[in-house]
């Protein structure tokens, strides 16, 4: 290792003043790289924040934040995966809660937080707030996907859903709804609801995954009515869910007890 040695010879009447001029002179030099990082550091988040944004569906105003992976080549196509909040969530908390964004940085693929009216979902169980006031989340969802695709290069062969609660039980609806722009369908702490699952004719195959507690006292894994006296809706059982999503030629069910 090499070492070198800096001596500063200073008359002795300006001791005190050369003291006082070195660090002035470093403070300054600091405070200007700093200026540089926190520039650089805002700049960074600038361009892959997320940022809210919004579309106009059926007259509302509807926000989402979107995330683009980093680093992100717009020139080809990439997956696009919804992830949807519980009631009373939100997509900016969801994004927190899910990390997400890491995921999408590591696997190249754009991810976006739907916000919910009135922080809910109209899943078709009539409970919500947006189920009573008829809100068309469907078209809501429909109209983003087609908004996603035309701002970037989506690849539509690669169009995932997922969600928690409420938004889990939106998921397995889009499913149902918008088979032919979703391709697979992931949920948390839900089921079918009986409704959704009465009128769920999708037009092309979709995969479909559950992650369900055995112990969940609020989505019972067995089925039937949620909250007292079936006021949050009515499910189906994981099992007849998953029976529900088979093949009747290819039906394969496997539920594991958590």
């Amino acid at each position: 290792m090499r070492t070198v040695s800096f001596i500063h010879e200073v008359p002795s009447g300006k001791i005190n003043e050369t003291a006082m001029a070195l660090p002035n002179r470093l403070l300054r030099i600091a405070v200007v790289l700093l200026v540089i990082v926190l520039a650089v550091m805002l700049a960074t988040r600038k361009a892959h924040s997320n940022g809210q944004r919004s579309i106009t569906v059926d007259g509302r105003k509807r926000t989402y934040e979107l995330h683009l992976p980093h680093p992100y080549d717009s020139s080809r196509p990439a997956p696009l995966v919804l992830v949807l909040h519980g009631r009373l969530g939100d997509g900016h908390g969801t994004a927190g809660l899910t990390h997400f964004d890491k995921v999408s940085d590591a696997h190249g693929f754009l991810v976006v937080y739907p916000d919910g009216l009135q922080r809910s979902w109209a899943d078709g169980r009539g409970f919500t707030s947006s189920d009573k006031n008829g809100i068309d989340d469907g078209t809501f969802m429909s109209a983003l996907i087609d908004k996603l695709s035309s701002d970037n290069k989506i690849d539509a062969k690669r169009v995932y859903v997922t969600g928690i609660s409420n938004g889990g039980f939106m998921s397995q609806r889009l499913g149902c709804e918008l088979s032919s722009k979703i391709a697979a369908v992931g949920t948390v702490a839900a089921t079918l609801s009986q409704n959704t699952a009465a009128s769920c004719r999708p037009a092309r195959p979709v995969s479909v995954a559950f992650l369900q507690g055995t112990k969940d006292p609020l989505v019972p894994i067995q089925g039937g009515p949620m909250g007292r006296n079936g006021s949050h809706g009515v499910i189906l059982s994981l099992a007849d869910s998953a029976k529900k999503w088979s093949h009747p030629r290819r039906l394969r069910t496997e539920t594991r007890s958590a």
